[in-house]
């Protein structure tokens, strides 16, 4: 029975593969993309995933790429195979009023179809005449086969769809985008993670516990190929799924986006805030490190019991700066002082149009504030103003480009200049782009149960906002991106108390250090996740590397523990680098050192040198906060780890491996 079955299994693959088979297959697979393409514009295709309809121009191109890909590498029935298993199963959901479960379960039937789709792509790259890449193939076909790697695959192809459906939908847009991105991307990468090192291990180590090596290392394939072979197998594969999850992660975020947010300031926060690539800018501060060091020579000098080393007079210096930056970051109560932001470079549009008074010139996207709008003569000898030259319209308007309308020249009012007919302007503007100022407020015993009214504005300007604020909780403002000068400057006013009702609460506030900031936009969402999931995938490239390096000289269980506990220890370095500041290995007491202590100390200052790189660059905090990647992180991440930490863990492998009897298995006795 079970061999009748197989060979239906068989004659099945060997139909699939005929020509005329994946003609057929491709017109039926392109009349039905085609079909919901246009029940889908033509109002009547309700029944469809709402995510297909929301993003429907590129999950239309998905999907015909995705008919023409599986239909010509032969897994039409695998896909079908899918469908005819997913589909009911959805039905019965949708009917037992699951809806959520019901998408979940297309959700995981659409990845496991793109992977088997993806797999058998890679399988084809691998086909190259190259000797790496042939070893590097039988690694993609050892991970289905091996049961650890195959539910780590699994798990990952079931998690997205699965996180997408937990989320609450009561809760506030941004909210929900910022969980679904940080438990997306972190656990898609931590299980990816895991998987590598498994994988890698035991691709190595279980060759030569079962002997099947020498099938390999018997033809002409070096030690060195064979090395580099398996870790190309392990990052193919790595980068499949990590394709098809940030693919199936990103797709969603896109139809996230379109959902209605709670209000404007909800929507403003998606877009300004969550789905951006911006950069921080903090206060600059005039220290006077003259009078520092004046006030260190007095301190040494005057005080017998202080030590005169350098080492004491960094610290006493380091303590006043500390100082000196805390009182310049106080506001007492009812005072209000300015802080000075340079460097700020939004991003901005300039465009030049010939003016007709009276007429109305529309800008090219939508505009937030009238303050977001500049116009200049061509030669920007002259700046006109709004209401006295010019009347900003449209402005605040997501969904309607901005314009202005130049007053008649009678109706201007400036004695000195206006704007005649035929005048060639030059206007700069900011896209709905507005500034994000991040504080915290620090105040007396922080009392989470009392909230201060400050005022909030740019100097110079009628711009403010008064705001009640709770202590010790980082919170954001919009400010408008016109605010800031040419030269890249701004100022913002914080006034200890409510500037309308004249009321405050008698305490001073003070700002930490890193509790005063403006972010602004210098890139989009696309590219900056893009960089993430790259900076994802070098690293994994190295946790590859650890794992066949490991194999090379231990057992699959040993080899599996060092990589692990490198691995952990590249991860923990931020909580190793805050504890090392504490810890301290002289005995409080005795004030004598405790060698123990130092040795721990020791060993973990080392461990975080060696290993700080790995998690200096932490792409998913950075995309849930809206922060830019540069591809200088990228860059440098490439030059450390993928040439440096990857190369040198590699090249201690080879010198292993070429010295190793192979015969011989660390695992046995």
């Amino acid at each position: 029975m079970l061999n009748a079955f197989y060979e239906l299994l068989d004659r099945l693959d060997r139909a699939q593969s005929r020509t005329l088979f994946r003609v057929v297959a491709t017109i039926v697979g392109l009349v039905a993309v085609g079909s919901a393409f246009g029940l889908t514009l033509s109002g009547s295709g309700d029944f469809l995933p709402e995510a297909y309809r929301q993003n429907l121009m590129s999950s239309t191109a998905l999907a015909l790429a995705a008919v023409i890909g599986i239909v010509w590498l032969n897994r039409t029935l695998t896909a079908i195979g899918f469908l005819l298993l997913g589909i009911p199963v959805s039905l019965i959901l949708q009917n037992t009023r699951q809806p959520q479960w019901a998408k979940m379960t297309l959700g995981i039937i659409g990845l496991a179809i793109l992977f088997t789709f993806s797999l058998q792509l890679l399988r084809l790259l691998f086909n190259l005449s190259w000797r790496p890449l042939a070893v590097a193939r039988l690694v993609v076909d050892e991970a289905i086969r091996l049961k650890i790697a195959l539910i780590f695959i699994v798990a990952v192809l079931i998690f997205i769809p699965l996180l997408a459906a937990t989320l609450d939908p009561t809760e506030a847009l941004r909210y929900r985008i910022q969980t679904f991105l940080s438990y997306g991307t972190g656990t898609s990468y931590g299980l990816l993670a895991v998987m590598t090192l498994f994988l890698s291990t035991a691709t190595v180590a279980f060759e030569q516990r079962e002997k099947t090596i020498f099938q390999v290392i018997s033809k002409p394939v070096s030690r060195l190929e064979y090395l580099l072979g398996k870790w190309i197998g392990v990052m193919g594969l790595n980068a499949v799924l990590l394709l098809l999850v940030s693919g199936s992660i990103f797709w969603f975020i896109q139809y996230m986006r379109t959902l209605p947010a709670q209000d404007i300031y909800d929507r403003l926060a998606v877009s300004e805030q969550v789905l951006t690539a911006r950069v921080g800018v903090r206060p600059s501060f005039d220290v006077d490190f003259d009078a520092i060091r004046q006030q260190v020579d007095e301190i040494v000098t005057l005080n017998l019991e202080v030590e005169d080393t350098p080492t004491v007079r960094s610290e006493i210096g380091k303590r006043l700066i500390t100082e000196a930056t805390t009182k310049a970051l106080t506001v007492d109560p009812g005072e209000f002082k300015d802080f000075l932001f340079e460097n700020v470079k939004p991003l901005s549009r300039t465009i030049i149009r010939t003016a007709t008074p009276g007429e109305s010139i529309e800008l090219d996207d939508p505009v937030t504030t009238i303050l977001d709008i500049e116009v200049w003569d061509e030669n920007e000898e002259h700046a006109y103003s709004p209401g006295v030259h010019f009347i900003p319209e449209n402005t605040g308007d997501d969904n309607r480009n901005a314009s202005i309308r130049i007053l008649p020249e009678e109706n201007q009012k400036a004695a000195d200049y206006g704007i005649s007919t035929g005048e060639r302007l030059r206007i700069r503007y900011f896209p709905a782009n507005s500034l994000t100022l991040r504080f915290k407020i620090n105040s007396g015993n922080n009392d989470p149960g009392v909230h201060f009214p400050i005022t909030i504005g740019v100097a110079d300007t009628p711009f403010f906002e008064v705001r009640e604020v709770a202590l010790i909780q980082t919170q954001t403002m919009l400010i408008p991106a016109g605010a800031v000068g040419r030269d890249g400057k701004i100022t913002i006013r914080i006034i200890n108390g409510d500037i309308q009702t004249q009321t405050g609460i008698p305490a001073a506030i003070k700002f930490p250090p890193d509790g005063l900031e403006i972010m602004y936009k210098v890139s989009s969402f696309e590219p900056n996740y893009f960089r993430a999931m790259l900076i994802d995938w070098l690293k994994l490239g190295f946790l590859a590397m650890l794992g066949i390096c490991a194999a090379t000289f231990a057992s699959f269980p040993v080899a599996c523990l060092l990589a692990f506990v490198v691995y952990f220890g590249a991860q923990t370095g931020p909580f190793l680098a805050d504890s090392i500041q504490y810890y301290r290995t002289i005995d409080i007491q005795t004030q004598q050192t405790v060698w123990i202590k130092l040795l721990i100390s020791t060993i973990a200052k080392s461990v975080y040198f060696v290993l700080q790189g790995f998690q200096q660059v932490r792409p998913t905090e950075r995309l849930i906060d809206g922060r830019n990647i540069p591809w200088s992180d990228v860059f440098s991440v490439f030059l450390t780890i993928t040439l440096l930490w990857t190369g040198v863990t590699g090249l201690i492998g080879w010198v292993v491996f070429r010295s190793r009897q192979l015969a011989i298995y660390s695992g046995h006795s």
